[in-house]
């Protein structure tokens, strides 16, 4: 058990400013006039991370937000002052750039919490931190990480919710933001506990219930989206040991591998040669990149790809005005690479008042984020891996660029992740046309340990 003594500080009188990575936010928030919170995984790993870590060990952005992960904000201003402050994070965040920022409004924020509040309850998950000492942290949340042990309970008032009586919610996503929590709690203090009642397995996390539930995703595509998003996220942290240790995720696989539209995606697995994406659903109902599990290669596959690939593009011009190949900057090493995938140019969806569930994100940017199982003999460096997003020739006329953003990450089961940017692409592709495009993902070679 850990014992932590926060001195006469109380936690819930925390402000932005007790966290390095979003101090910023503080100033925002005086600046704009406005009560403003962060909620979900970003202030429970912020919490964590605070407790765990000591003065020079400070978490940043990356480690709030991670691999399909977003900052999730909402402030008691009108949808107006949610434009103010998403330029302001751009301008006074650093690296703000490399994420997604969830902001809601007064109304947004009010329904969301309402509806948050009637699903099952993760202590770890209540976290608010707010500006001005506003921050709001479940006593329960302070006892597990005291024992490192992650708690839930079923939420009584969730047959009640809206969102359940509409279809438009399930109660076992409740169990996996629980389980992502402990993956949350094993990667910043080393161990964690999560046990499951034997009531939960015979009841609402039975193989009939969690069939029952999935029933629900016919009726509603966003369902899968959000299924999809909790699964690979575990999935790619932990791997198929974590079904090992909880058999009902092993049941969950099984029910969702059985549906038209999971089954494809779920015979696939990172230790096939497929990664794992995700990224934002357009206005037709698919994702920006539709091919969720596409092919990575690595070691000699990967380079001779590479090498093929880039004699395909436009020959580059010189200073000496001489034509030249395309070649990657000698800076980089060449650690994976996606041969093909694609970018759906179609709008997003349009959301209504009433879909600001518990899991909706109401983030503008937008990014692909890709995990794969890398070569074993490839050294990582967490802190260096990168990524060219590359049009295939013809495409359409689009500037050759390397500079397209990405940033990318390495999980303690050595599992690597990379986040690419889609701004600039999407704005300068054509409407109506589908864009072809492969992935060189690099690194800065690790410093040699010798």
């Amino acid at each position: 058990m850990l014992d932590f003594n926060f001195g006469p500080i109380d936690p819930n009188g925390f402000s932005f400013d007790d966290f390095p990575a979003i101090a910023p936010l503080e100033l925002i928030a005086s600046d704009l006039g406005i009560n403003l919170t962060l909620f979900g995984g970003a202030a429970s790993r912020a919490l964590m991370h605070k407790i765990a870590g000591s003065p020079d060990e400070k978490a940043t952005l990356f480690d709030l937000a991670p691999f399909s992960s977003d900052f999730d904000l909402s402030h008691d201003g009108d949808k107006e002052v949610s434009s103010q402050l998403r330029k302001h994070i751009a301008d006074d965040v650093p690296f703000a750039s490399w994420f997604r920022w969830s902001i809601l409004d007064g109304d947004q924020s009010s329904a969301a919490r309402r509806a948050r509040f009637k699903s099952t309850n993760v202590p770890l998950r209540r976290i608010e931190i707010g500006n001005h000492g506003n921050s709001r942290i479940p006593q329960q949340a302070l006892v597990d990480i005291g024992k490192q042990a992650v708690s839930y309970n079923r939420n009584p008032a969730y047959e009640d919710s809206a969102l359940a009586q509409n279809g438009r919610d399930v109660e076992f996503f409740g169990f996996m933001l629980a389980l992502n929590a402990l993956l949350d709690m094993r990667e910043i203090f080393g161990s964690g506990q999560l046990e499951i009642g034997k009531k939960d397995m015979a009841g609402w996390l039975s193989p009939p219930s969690l069939t029952r539930q999935f029933e629900l995703f016919d009726a509603n595509p966003h369902l899968a989206t959000r299924f999809w998003n909790l699964f690979t996220n575990l999935v790619t942290r932990a791997g198929s040991e974590l079904m090992s240790e909880f058999p009902v995720l092993e049941s969950v696989r099984q029910i969702a591998a059985a549906l038209p539209q999971m089954g494809p995606l779920l015979s696939s697995s990172l230790s096939q040669g497929r990664g794992f994406a995700t990224s934002r659903v357009t206005a037709t109902g698919e994702y920006r990149s539709p091919n969720l599990t596409p092919q990575v290669l690595t070691g000699s596959e990967a380079q001779q790809f590479s090498e093929s690939f880039l004699k395909l593009l436009p020959a580059a011009r010189q200073s000496d005005d001489r034509a030249a190949s395309m070649r990657l900057d000698p800076a980089f090493e060449l650690i994976a690479a996606v041969p093909t995938t694609e970018l759906k140019p179609y709008a997003l969806p349009k959301s209504k008042r009433e879909d600001y569930d518990p899991y909706y994100s109401a983030a503008d940017e937008e990014f692909l984020e890709i995990a794969w199982v890398p070569d074993p003999s490839q050294a990582l460096n967490p802190n260096g891996i990168t990524a060219c997003m590359i049009p295939y020739p013809d495409a359409f006329n689009v500037p050759y660029t390397f500079d397209v953003p990405a940033v990318g990450g390495v999980f303690s089961g050595n599992r690597p992740w990379v986040r690419i940017r889609l701004d600039d692409l999407l704005q300068h592709g054509p409407n109506g046309k589908t864009l072809k495009v492969a992935i060189l993902i690099l690194q800065v070679p690790p410093e040699d340990p010798s």
